[in-house]
Formats: structure tokens, C-alpha cells, sequence
């Protein structure tokens, strides 16, 4: 329901949870520099405000709220980047408190409409405090070989476009980053963002209803546009090698699907992915892993909103060429049909338990909101079981003849590259 144009409200009812949970998503374009932002804009948002101004208040807050949780996060949703606040509190029957929902989000209203400030600018501290944060959680992921690969791939992939944009933001833009950027960026979430406020628990919907409207009186807003596309030109094309001292080789490669998320074929390219690289029954796990030894892992990934899908793993490095020839073998298994029944049927399987589990799992029913919020749709889970239950062969060979391959990215050994140019 609307508690005005462009801020909605979904109550998640179940008896599940002995929790109840409030995830309030902001819809944002997402551009490198206002990405860089609204990440230090999270990490600020739960550090403090301006009535409990110190981290001592804040644990002297979560203390007598039994214990809340709170967080901040920002995701990449096609051309959007969403920042989610992120709270959940033991359900008042539990403990019979009957402010205790009134107290939850009045300290959620502060949270949000009244950060910390200094001279109606945010906090400064706070401003640097996250800066070093954001930048330790930046240089972390470029450790991880396996976490940079990934980004770098679609960093070169997608040059240009959404695709090339990492919802934590740019590294470069970082440092120059100045504490009126993350104030620019906090108010022009709070006037014009298109809002999500989903609730999800056992609770009186009327009664959640009016205080969720009483609690977060937001202003009048334009409703969300969509922000799903399918990817269709890679800025880079082929093999792109790059080189670190690292002990295992970390390949990352790219396809675009053609398909969006809201085609009717969406879920059909589900059970394919689910067929090429999501289980362990899958071809490139049995192939690549299993009669081969070649890693230890690999996996295929829709990345929905985009229209891709990515195939990761690690391998020594004098693996590298047959592992690429495996995987493109692969793929042409899918797209020609050579595969057996029982692989799709199993798939099948292992998909629709994997999707009926989101009823038990709040984190994936305010995922699975959010998602028909965003795709102004209203998929129940056993309407998507049909379609995954009606998927034929055919429908596999058919949406995986559609994917063509954007770009194969390798992280490997640099003392393997200085060798070659001596």
C-alpha cells in the first residue's frame, strides 16, 4: 500500500519468526561518485545520531530494546543503487511491552531524519571514521582474489555502464571524497528516493500499518522507475590477463543472457543456470571439479538485474587452458541439448527447495519483496515453483542459445608473467 506516492509499505505476516524485522530500502541512480557516497552514507547512518550521539548510547539503546539489531548496507539492483537500513526486534508478546514497538521506531525515525550533524553538515568524525572503514573494506576485496576477479570483470565488461559500477563504490573517488558529497547525497535520498518499508513478523497489520505511517513521515516522491536491462555489448572482448603475487589463479567469466529479469523465459534460464553450475550435480561441478580435479569449487551466477551470469573458480595456473576449454564445452552442452533428463529433473529439484526455504528465511522474503516491488510484480513462490515444474529441455536449449559470451577475466601469478618477458 501507498503512504504516499513513491513510499510503500509491504507487511511480510508470518508466524515464523519470533522476531519482527523493518528493511527500508532507498532507490538511487547509480553513478561511480554517488555510489562512493551513499556507501559511507550507510556506514554512518547506524554508527550514530543526534540523540544518541556516542556508541555508548547506541548499545545503551539496543540494551533496552532487547537486544535490536541494526545495520546499513548499499546493493546494486541494475541501473540503482539501494541503501537498506536494516532493523529487527524480539516481537512485543515475548516480553509483554507494549511500547516496545512504539520505542523500536521512534529509534529507527532517529536513526534516519536525524543523523549526526555538525553546522548542518553530517558529523565529521563520523564522515572520517567511515572513510577508513570503506577503504579497509575496498582493499579487503582486493585481496581476496577470488571477490576481485568478480569485480574486475564486470569493471571491464561493463566500462562505461551500470554493469562496470560496484555498488560499494570506486576506490579513486574515495579519497577525494568530501563529508558535502555524503550530505548532498543523504538529502536527496531523503526528498526524492523512491521507498521501500518492509515489515515482516507476526503482528496486528493495521496496528503496524499506522505506526509505521506515525513513525516515518516522509515527503511526497516520484514512484520508482525500472531499473532492469540486459546487458548486450562488452567494452572488452576475448581474454584479459592480469598479474599479482597470488598462489592459485582466479578466473572470472562473462556472458550476457539476453534475457531480462521480467521475461517470461527469466525462470527457465534459473533452471539452466541451475543445470550448468549452481549444484553439485551440475555440469561444470561434475566435469570440471569431479572428473577432472581441476578445483576445488566453481559456480555459475545470474546476475539478474543486468541480464549476465558469471562462472567463477580457482585453478593452478598450468590448468588455466584446458579449464576454459571445459567450461565453453560446457556451455555448448547446454545451448546443443546434450544432457540427460535426470540432470534437469534433479535441478528442478534442488531449485524449487531452494526457493520454497525462503518462507523460512526473513532475510530472503524481504529479498523476494523488494524484487516484485522493483519489477512491479507480485510473484508468489508457488507461482514461480509452475514455471520452474513446466520447464522443458527445450526451454533450456532455447534461453541458453540466447547467452553470448562478453568476457573471460584471469588473475594470476605474477612471477609467471615476468618469467614470460625475460
Amino acid at each position: 500500500m501507498n503512504m504516499d506516492e513513491g513510499v510503500q509499505i509491504r507487511l511480510l505476516k508470518t508466524d515464523k519468526f519470533k522476531d519482527i524485522g523493518c528493511s527500508i530500502r532507498f532507490l538511487n541512480p547509480l553513478t561511480a561518485k554517488e555510489a562512493t557516497a551513499r556507501s559511507l552514507l550507510a556506514l554512518m547512518l547506524c554508527d550514530r545520531c543526534e540523540k544518541y550521539d556516542t556508541k555508548q548510547k547506541m548499545a545503551d539503546i539496543a540494551d533496552e530494546l532487547y537486544g535490536i539489531t541494526l545495520n546499513a548496507q548499499t546493493m546494486g539492483y541494475g541501473k540503482a543503487q539501494v541503501l537498506e537500513i536494516r532493523s529487527k526486534i524480539i516481537n512485543p508478546r515475548y516480553v509483554q511491552d507494549d511500547q516496545l514497538l512504539k520505542t523500536w521506531l521512534d529509534f529507527l525515525h532517529e536513526v534516519i531524519f536525524h543523523p549526526k550533524k555538525q553546522q548542518g553538515k553530517l558529523d565529521q568524525e563520523l564522515f572520517q571514521e567511515a572513510k577508513e572503514i570503506l577503504q579497509f573494506k575496498m582493499d579487503r576485496s582486493k585481496d581476496e582474489p577470488s571477490q576481485w576477479s568478480v569485480m574486475r570483470c564486470l569493471q571491464l565488461a561493463g566500462e562505461g555502464t551500470a554493469l562496470g559500477i560496484s555498488a560499494l563504490g570506486d576506490p579513486a573517488l574515495l579519497a577525494n571524497m568530501q563529508i558535502s558529497d555524503v550530505s548532498d547525497v543523504y538529502e536527496a535520498m531523503i526528498q526524492t528516493a523512491p521507498i521501500e518499508i518492509i515489515v515482516c513478523g507476526d503482528f496486528d497489520e493495521a496496528q503496524m500499518r499506522n505506526a509505521i505511517k506515525s513513525a516515518f513521515p516522509f515527503a511526497f516522491r516520484k514512484p520508482s522507475e525500472l531499473v532492469h536491462y540486459a546487458a548486450q555489448i562488452s567494452k572488452r572482448e576475448g581474454i584479459i590477463e592480469e598479474y599479482r603475487d597470488i598462489s592459485q589463479t582466479s578466473v572470472m567469466m562473462l556472458w550476457f543472457t539476453h534475457t531480462e529479469i521480467t521475461d517470461q523465459d527469466y525462470w527457465k534460464l534459473k533452471v539452466a543456470n541451475a543445470m550448468l553450475g549452481q549444484y553439485s550435480p551440475s555440469l561444470l561441478f561434475q566435469e570440471v571439479r569431479e572428473k577432472n580435479s581441476l578445483c576445488y569449487s566453481i559456480f555459475s551466477n545470474l546476475i539478474s538485474f543486468d541480464g549476465a551470469l558469471g562462472i567463477m573458480t580457482g585453478i593452478e595456473k598450468e590448468n588455466l587452458e584446458k579449464t576454459l576449454d571445459l567450461i565453453h564445452i560446457q556451455m555448448d552442452r547446454m545451448k546443443n541439448g546434450e544432457f540427460d533428463e535426470e540432470l534437469l529433473t534433479t535441478s528442478k529439484m534442488l531449485l524449487i527447495n531452494s526457493l520454497r526455504s525462503t518462507k523460512d528465511d526473513m532475510g530472503s522474503l524481504f529479498s523476494l519483496a523488494y524484487q516484485n516491488a522493483l519489477l512491479k510484480q507480485q510473484s508468489e513462490i508457488e507461482d514461480l515453483v509452475k514455471i520452474i515444474q513446466n520447464t522443458t529441455k527445450e526451454d533450456v536449449v532455447r534461453v541458453m542459445k540466447k547467452c553470448t559470451h562478453a568476457l573471460t577475466y584471469v588473475l594470476t601469478k605474477e612471477d609467471d608473467h615476468e618469467e614470460n618477458n625475460k
